[in-house]
């Protein structure tokens, strides 16, 4: 997020170098087979190549209309592909940085390109479209498309041999195909991803508390907070699901995706009752207003939509970030909205006109989660520089830094009477915070992997016997987490069944070893069989 590029020396942990010159996030690095240039491509839609021995960035390479997913390098180095947002590939020349052709063909974002590891005119490229192309890059032209695959492709990697291509892509399945029939000879099927956003339902119609959360796997599933059971499964986009939002009154639910588009859903039914569209990128956060009336998201395209909950309509487009926007919320009178942003930046906006009214500064790198306390008067926003900060709405005033976390602070949550606030971090903890003395009162340990949520929950004897409220958290790890803010004890975790647990497979046949390791590590059980060990390279025998 602080848009430099650093180069290090892997035996010493030592930084050697800080490239400086991409003017947004930067998502892709390559290295030339010789090791002396780099390219890095961002969401500045420029390619850069940089000398390594120096750090002077040689060429600035342009004509890309989004973001620069990925890069690679020919073989021998002479050609340089780019690709991203705008469903285009581009073939540079390394030596004079003139753009040789520009491939067309994909329907939507290219998330990889990779080259022949025995040809370097042959390249191939994977999609959101859900296709894989291979491509002659001397004469432009696609030579096959392969097919199969559900949902966006992310990684490729060529065979050593060149006779495949193995690729991955978001319905967690792996794929290998055979490059001269563009068959697929193997499909590899896993299960799991992680949950990064979470709302709570205080009450629903029959007393219970829900709790929603969202997932890379397209779907959103609502909890039973009592008891710990998925009681509904909301289907519909079709790319991962970043963002959630109840309505104040608790009928419908916000999600927003990488798919582009925002949904609203009807809690009792589980029917879609509004698509909006209108954003270009992922929506990474969604906001209703407390009066109801209408619903913010925040994307990575740098704008922020408001929209009519009952019309489905965009009322306004709010301009002003120089990056992603990462975090909404509304005032407690529904005439504000505030946006933290990927360029450091918290912006204070009037609702009704677009106007930008206030912009907050004091971060050091780029914020992934604002919040508004409860009683409107402060601002609390976690960032990529570790910190949390705590600010004055009226004056803009940074009151109070918390500091604590090792890595990103990713979510913030104050607590219902607003004296405390939780966070959650890369760094796997969450912490709880004294507002009034910034002293960090709880380190909740239990996540095995990244918190991307955290909200409280007010007590309730249904849930627990805790007299006070709890905190739910949930991360990459597929976990929802329920803790005892006081005592930091772990109450409750909910976590969706694997698809094939309890299956007893024992004595089946026809399956082999990798198809029943495969089932094993999706729930299903066999006492008789045993995980074949990866074998030890130097063990074993080389063939001639």
């Amino acid at each position: 997020m602080d848009q430099t590029i650093k180069l290090w020396n892997i035996q010493t942990g030592k930084c050697l170098k800080t490239l400086q010159g991409h003017t947004d996030w930067i998502w892709s690095i390559a290295v030339s087979s010789d090791g002396k240039i780099l390219a890095s491509g961002g969401s500045d839609h420029t390619v850069k190549l940089w000398d390594t021995s120096t750090g002077e960035c040689l060429k600035t390479l342009q004509g890309h209309e989004g973001i620069i997913w990925s890069t690679a390098f020919s073989c021998d180095s002479k050609r340089l592909v780019s690709s991203g947002s705008d469903g285009i590939i581009k073939v540079w020349d390394v030596n004079t940085g003139n753009c040789l052709h520009a491939l067309q063909g994909h329907a939507s974002h290219i998330w990889c390109v990779r080259f022949s590891t025995i040809d370097s005119k042959i390249l191939f490229s994977g999609s959101s479209d859900k296709t894989i192309k291979i491509w002659d890059i001397h004469t432009g032209e696609c030579l096959k498309t392969l097919q199969g695959h559900t949902n966006s492709i992310r990684s490729l990697t060529p065979s050593p041999n060149g006779k495949a291509i193995i690729a991955s892509d978001d319905d967690q399945t792996i794929k290998l195909w055979d490059i001269h029939t563009g068959q697929c000879f193997r499909t590899f099927r896993g299960y799991g991803s992680g949950i990064w956003a979470i709302a709570i339902l205080p009450k629903d119609a029959s007393g219970g508390q829900i709790l929603a959360s969202d997932s890379e796997d397209q779907t959103v599933k609502l909890w039973d907070i009592n008891t710990g059971s998925c009681i509904k499964t909301l289907k519909g986009h079709t790319n991962w699901v970043r963002s959630l939002a109840f309505s104040p009154d608790g009928k419908t639910l916000a999600s927003g995706s990488s798919d582009e588009t925002a949904r609203i859903w009807d809690i009792q039914t589980g029917e879609c009752l509004h698509i909006l569209r209108g954003h270009t990128n992922w929506i990474l956060s969604v906001a209703y207003s407390p009066n109801g009336k209408t619903l913010a998201s925040g994307c990575t395209d740098k704008d922020i939509r408001v929209w009519d909950i009952n019309t489905g309509e965009c009322l306004q487009v709010l301009k002003g970030h120089n990056s992603v926007i990462s975090s909404v919320v509304y005032s407690p009178d529904s005439n504000f909205l505030f946006s933290g942003s990927a360029d450091f930046l918290i912006k204070a906006w009037n609702v009704h006109t677009g106007q930008c009214l206030k912009t907050f500064v004091g971060h050091a790198h780029g914020i992934w989660s604002i919040v508004i306390s409860p009683d409107g008067k402060t601002i609390a926003s976690g960032s990529e520089d570790t910190t949390i900060k705590i600010w004055n709405i009226e004056t803009c005033q940074c009151l109070l830094t918390l500091k604590g976390h090792s890595r990103a602070v990713i979510s913030v949550a104050y607590s219902p009477n607003g004296q405390l606030l939780a966070s959650g971090s890369s760094d796997r903890t969450i912490r709880i915070w004294d507002i009034k003395t910034g002293q960090c009162l709880q380190i909740l340990k239990g996540h095995t992997r990244w918190v991307y949520a955290v909200a409280f929950i007010n007590y309730d004897s249904n849930v627990t016997t805790v007299k006070h409220p709890i905190l739910a958290s949930s991360g990459e790890d597929q976990t929802i987490r329920l803790w005892d803010i006081e005592t930091g004890e772990c109450l409750k975790i909910l976590k969706s069944p694997p698809p094939y647990e309890g299956m007893k497979i024992a004595g089946v046949t026809g399956l082999t070893e990798a198809q029943r390791a495969t089932l094993l590590a999706l729930g299903a059980i066999d006492e008789s069989f045993a995980i074949p060990a990866i074998p030890n390279p130097s063990t074993m025998n080389s063939k001639p």
